[in-house]
């Protein structure tokens, strides 16, 4: 009997030590991945640092883009503004250039009527 006592005893520390080493691996793996899942971690973190940055220097680009195209926006509108005026100006030299001419036109053909009646005289 104490024989086999003595034989289930070792049978379950036999059994225990295997089981205790089969913890300490899945310890010793679960400890592996987390050092991985570490390293991902900060990789991501310094990837996404570093999109943050793209993203905020893209951000600043934009905001200068649209400043930009805001006064490139206002310069247009002046630029219609002064045509529009010059081109009404233009019209009304037009027409006073045409007054001028048709009042010259008059004026030379009573000039031409008087100096062909003072030559019948």
């Amino acid at each position: 009997r104490k024989k086999c006592i003595q034989i289930d005893t070792d049978t379950n520390t036999e059994r225990l030590e295997f089981q205790f080493r089969s913890y300490q691996d899945k310890i010793c793996k679960l400890e592996n991945e987390s050092e991985l899942q570490k390293l991902c971690i900060n990789e991501r973190s310094v990837q996404i640092e570093s999109l943050y940055e793209d993203l905020t220097a893209v951000s600043t680009k934009n905001r200068q883009l649209v400043a930009s195209i805001s006064s490139y926006q206002n310069l247009e509108k002046e630029f219609k503004q002064t045509t529009q005026n010059n081109l009404t100006k233009l019209s009304k030299l037009s027409r006073l250039v045409n007054n001028l001419y048709e009042e010259n036109a008059s004026k030379i053909t009573l000039l031409l009527h008087r100096i062909s009646f003072l030559k019948d005289r």
